[in-house]
């Protein structure tokens, strides 16, 4: 448990995008609004030789590279005919190379937040949001000296990554396989993450980009935490939100296609709570959570439960689950690197794409495992293991 750190600078989030590519190295050629739609390969369908966009042929001078994450790296390559043949045999794309395992182990986290109206005097994150003069005092002083209030915005206070005793007593724990198991009693291995959050109030009506409100008159209407449009708070209301995580799951989902035309988006099924263990996990851990929040030092501050199941039974926590949770956009798995001797490998530990020449992916869907984490470390890693490799080979 620690206070979380986030990517930001001088209150203002930085992406890998602002930290990299403001100032692009003089090799690097940037398209904008520019979608490739698929890989073209050389006359006998070996070798990778560049690739098709919306507007016109770009071919390499070495390779292909491909980092379109860990749902359109499996689309784009199932639509240049790399993936199980009879997924592509649906569509009518011309195999190039038959690999089972495009598109399939997607893995990705379910987390949903359990909303606490504070009390009056315990809770302050958002009171510049309780008058169009507070906002506007709010604004002015981040434009001018990127401080107050606002520099708080979406920035979490607290993060937790824990393990549960009761899960792995359960007979769902139990059912699985020894190696399962021991991956799951690893140290190194929580069983659900906790993160406190207070998002900015969603008003029933929309905020411009300057963060002035439309319509000042209607300032008093209900609004609802971001992420959680069910919810309801009267301003000036206080809240606090508890994101929780489920670390651990046994399903695996599958990205296919929808039809043979790039401008579809991928049929993505990430088969969450498919598996018993997976469900069991997602009970222990809300339950959990809710025990924490009866602590005296947050339950005394504590004036209602706004979001919540009804009771901690089994049957209404996993109502409450199935209802709220939603994607962590942790998407992993659906370009497993893994061993030669392994059918479902899709790419080498070189990032080459089995059995296809000049074309390698870097990106998260290479990653065989989800990370007990947020990913963006890993994915950083990816990119930057990958790109060693690469000025190795050719060094």
């Amino acid at each position: 448990m620690a206070v979380c750190q986030v990517s930001a600078l001088k209150g203002s989030r930085t992406t890998a995008s602002k930290a990299l590519l403001v100032e692009p190295p003089v090799n690097l050629s940037i398209m904008t609004n520019t979608v490739v739609e698929k890989i073209l390969f050389d006359a006998q369908g070996q070798k990778a030789v560049g690739v098709q966009t919306s507007t016109s042929k770009i071919y390499a001078t070495r390779e292909v590279i491909l980092s379109a994450g860990a749902l359109d790296s499996p689309k784009l390559l199932l639509l240049s005919g790399i993936g199980p043949r009879d997924d592509l045999k649906q569509h009518a794309i011309p195999l190039i190379r038959h690999l089972p395992g495009i598109g399939k182990n997607l893995h990705d986290h379910l987390w949903l937040e359990l909303v606490t109206v504070q009390k009056a005097d315990h809770h302050h994150r958002t009171s510049y949001i309780n008058t169009p003069a507070a906002l506007e005092e709010a604004r002015v002083e981040w434009m001018q000296k990127e401080k107050g209030p606002l520099a708080d915005y979406f920035l979490p206070q607290m993060i937790a990554y824990l393990k549960s005793d009761e899960l792995v007593k359960s007979e769902e724990f139990l059912n699985l396989e020894e190696p399962t198991q021991m991956f799951h009693l690893a140290e190194t291995r929580p069983h659900y993450e906790l993160i406190s959050v207070s998002h900015p109030l969603n008003p029933k009506f929309k905020f411009e980009h300057s963060l002035k409100i439309h319509d000042y008159a209607s300032f008093e209407a209900e609004y609802s935490p971001q992420h959680i449009p069910s919810i309801s708070i009267r301003a000036p209301e206080k809240y606090l939100a508890t994101a929780v995580a489920f670390m651990s799951r046994e399903a695996s989902g599958e990205v296919t296609l929808q039809s043979s035309s790039p401008g579809d988006p991928p049929k993505t099924d990430p088969k969450f709570l498919d598996h018993p263990f997976d469900r069991r996990a997602a009970i222990d851990s809300v339950r959990r959570a809710l025990d924490f929040l009866d602590t005296p030092g947050l339950a005394e501050s504590r004036e209602r439960i706004g979001s919540g199941p009804i009771d901690r039974t089994d049957e209404e926590i996993l109502k409450f689950v199935q209802a709220t949770g939603i994607s962590m956009w942790h998407m992993c798995g659906t370009v497993k690197m893994g061993k030669p001797t392994d059918s479902s490998t899709c790419v080498d530990n070189n990032f080459h794409v089995v059995g296809v020449e000049g074309l390698r992916v870097a990106d998260m869907s290479v990653a065989p495992l989800l990370p007990s984490a947020h990913t963006q470390a890993v994915a950083y890693l990816v990119g930057a293991v990958a790109a060693d490799k690469i000025v190795a080979e050719y060094s």
